[in-house]
């Protein structure tokens, strides 16, 4: 079984438990992992602050057996520390519609999901970026441009100037200073 597989089937045994409908924003590896297809582990999940990520989170710690089996424990992330573009809620993409009756798994687009990536930007956070790059078609300046909107939606833009400044260099091979980077 590949991982984006074990990922999916833990979502719909989530799914087949609920008895309402959930919605939840998924980021991180498993957004890479499932929505972009990318062949890697990862050993969470992380979905977006919102009263529906704090709902799945409790409903997956009060469900044991699914902790158990799975072992892929579910972190609610704020979205401030990373920067985020205005509408990067309306941007989302809908991941496997047909295949849950309750929860409806929404994933960042490719450019905020980069943007998403900014605030740790460990060396896994800089190879799903690098794999992105080479597996689809990113536009340096439309990245820069949201980068920019997205960077006053960060709790503390000035510490992901550095990060993004880095990954334009080291991933895109775009330099740039931050007096560049901050004129909009």
């Amino acid at each position: 079984m590949q991982y984006w597989q074990k990922l999916h089937e833990y979502l719909q045994e989530i799914d087949n438990k609920l008895d309402r409908p959930l919605e939840v924003t998924i980021i991180g590896g498993a957004a890479l992992i499932l929505k972009y297809h990318h062949v890697r582990v990862t050993y969470d999940i992380d979905i977006l602050n919102a009263p529906d990520a704090r709902m799945l989170s409790s409903f997956v710690e009060q469900h044991k057996a699914l902790n158990e089996k799975y072992k892929i424990p579910i972190h609610v992330i704020d979205s401030s520390f990373f920067p985020v573009t205005d509408d990067f809620l309306e941007k989302r993409v809908r991941y496997a519609e047909d295949a849950f009756k309750n929860l409806k798994v929404l994933i960042l687009d490719l450019y905020d999901l980069i943007l998403s990536k900014l605030d740790r930007c460990n060396s896994k956070d800089r190879d799903d970026i690098q794999w992105l790059k080479e597996n689809f078609i990113i536009d340096v300046e439309r990245l820069i441009k949201a980068y920019q909107e997205g960077r006053r939606n960060a709790l503390n833009p000035g510490r992901v100037d550095g990060n993004f400044l880095y990954i334009l260099d080291a991933v895109f091979g775009k330099t740039m200073s931050e007096e560049e980077l901050l004129e909009e």
